[in-house]
């Protein structure tokens, strides 16, 4: 019943995606990856790859945070998860069903230029826990999955702040993000209509999260358990 649609990005086109890529994701320093590795890092990304079954010097052009999504994707795969099952996916083939426009809260050069600007540490931090989710027994996102299914908002926060336990990561992916958009939202809710807007389930639980930042503006968000 919404007039339109507002999901976190947009896919951008086939060129503009190889541009920013080439840009944000490929380490032109000439380093590798893994020269920015500690002894146990190189062991854990060498028993990664393996268990991926890719080789170890697939992913030395790329900056450690791109690898560490590559990393992420593949894991999932892996474990028969598919993007086309994404609730945005659905969403978004709904939208365009029924004509109605689509917005985006963020741009695909803007998402890579965030990661991008995470400091070396931060970033590696990620590629580290990409190798605990491959390594990982239990299928985590499996747990995820479910607190999402459940709308346990509690459970999601836990879960999250096990996977984003570098400060710096968390108030870049989370916390400035989810104050972006709740400014957005603030402006948006001056002007007529009635806007559905999906974002990751990380973004919806929390101290930080995005109902928390809209109080701020005397909005109330409202869960509808159902």
């Amino acid at each position: 019943a919404s007039d339109s649609l507002v999901v976190e990005m947009l896919d951008p086109a086939e060129q503009e995606m190889f541009t920013v890529m080439e840009k944000y994701a490929i380490d032109t320093s000439g380093k590798t990856l893994r020269s920015k590795l500690t002894a146990k890092q190189k062991i854990a990304y060498a028993v990664t790859m393996k268990k991926l079954k890719l080789t170890l010097d697939e992913f030395d052009p790329l900056n450690p945070w791109f690898a560490a999504i590559n990393i992420e994707m593949m894991n999932l795969t892996a474990r028969g998860y598919s993007a086309d099952n994404g609730v945005e996916t659905i969403l978004e083939a709904e939208a365009k069903a029924a004509k109605k426009p689509i917005l985006e809260l963020e741009s695909f050069a803007e998402q890579l230029q965030l990661m991008q600007g995470l400091p070396r540490a931060s970033q590696i931090a990620l590629l580290v826990t990409s190798f605990d989710s491959v390594m990982a027994k239990d299928d985590e996102l499996g747990v995820l999955v479910d607190q999402w299914a459940k709308s346990d908002l509690d459970g999601l926060a836990a879960s999250m702040n096990e996977g984003l336990n570098d400060p710096i990561l968390r108030v870049t992916m989370l916390t400035k993000r989810n104050t972006n958009w709740a400014a957005w939202i603030n402006t948006r809710m001056a002007k007529p209509g009635t806007v559905f807007i999906a974002v990751g389930a990380g973004h919806l639980s929390g101290t930080d999260s995005v109902q928390v930042m809209l109080a701020k503006y005397k909005h109330e968000a409202i869960q509808v358990v159902y």
